[in-house]
């Protein structure tokens, strides 16, 4: 019987299964898969805008994985104009949709790691950026202050240190001058510098008290970036999901702890009215807007419009 479908490559004939022939079987493939990348970037520069626009949607298709051939061809290539501009569309629509992928990850993944969120909006804005230094960096901060914790503290005096490290011994403060500017909310720069705006310090407290397994979670405040420290230990209820508030945090200055009975003259409250807890996607989301703010405000407008399309499938559709 005639087998239909066969593979028809004269290098892939009487290849055996399993064992050697297997593997000579997948290097070829991804021999042939290498040459039809190689040529679909060398049509990029085919002058009819139809034969392009293919190229693009086939090399689309093909996803994140083919982003270091085309980063490598166009760091080691000298490129017509039209070609290199062409390329470089390709690879940021590759990179993004890559950012997006991470981010619906992060999101529907109910947001664990805060470092992850970070990076994703700072990869966006600095493709270039040495993403494991960031985290290595981070680490190396978090090991910092582990070090000065012991079982023995409660979650407040617990917090009590992280703001005694992180302020008074290792000198993190606002950012001087402008603080709209996207690199003072950028998890890797704010860390570099020591200083952020609001969301650039309260980002990396909200991160570093999350992982020095502190139950902190973000406020649905819209005009402060404040966090709260839950009482695991009580029982949560429909109104406490996470448990009593103990207190809550503003990490902009210098991670002021204010009482549950402080916050409402704080932030103008009625009495009897607490500001809610909010998802780990408020958080993200917060981020994600500031910085895009922060890229119109510097006349960034085409990186802003592609940082707030993270935001496709999740986010609420006004800014802050």
């Amino acid at each position: 019987m005639k087998i239909l479908g066969r593979i028809q490559h004269p290098e892939l004939e009487n290849v055996a299964e399993g064992g050697a022939g297997a593997e000579r079987l997948r290097l070829v493939l991804e021999s042939m898969q290498l040459n039809e990348i190689h040529a679909l970037i060398q049509l990029l520069d085919d002058p009819d805008e139809g034969v392009y626009s293919h190229v693009r949607e086939r090399l689309m298709e093909r996803g994140s994985a083919v982003l270091p051939l085309l980063e490598q061809h166009r760091e080691e290539s000298l490129l017509a104009d039209e070609h290199a501009s062409r390329l470089d569309e390709v690879v940021h629509g590759l990179r993004f949709e890559r950012l997006r992928e991470r981010t619906l990850e992060w999101v529907f993944g109910e947001g664990q790691d805060h470092v992850e969120a970070a990076l994703i909006v700072h990869e966006a804005v600095q493709p270039k950026v040495d993403a494991a230094q960031v985290r290595k960096d981070f680490e190396q901060l978090r090991r910092t202050v582990w070090l000065e914790l012991n079982e023995d503290l409660t979650g407040f005096e617990r917090l009590q240190v992280v703001n005694h490290m992180l302020f008074d011994v290792l000198g993190f403060g606002r950012a001087v001058g402008a603080t709209l500017r996207p690199g003072h909310a950028l998890l890797g720069e704010v860390m570099a510098r020591k200083q952020g705006n609001a969301l650039g310090i309260g980002f990396l407290y909200w991160s570093l008290a999350r992982s020095l397994d502190l139950d902190v979670h973000v406020v649905d405040s819209p005009h402060h970036f404040l966090l709260c420290l839950c009482d695991g230990t009580s029982v949560p209820t429909e109104e406490a999901p996470h448990g009593v508030v103990m207190c809550y945090i503003d990490p902009f200055s210098q991670g002021a702890l204010l009482a549950p009975d402080q916050i409402h003259s704080w932030l103008d409250l009625p009495t009897a009215e607490q500001p809610p807890i909010a998802p780990p996607a408020f958080g993200f989301e917060r981020l994600i807007r500031f910085v895009s703010l922060a890229l119109i405000r510097a006349d960034r407008h085409f990186l802003a419009k592609h940082l707030d399309e993270l935001l496709a499938g999740w986010g609420t559709s006004e800014r802050d």
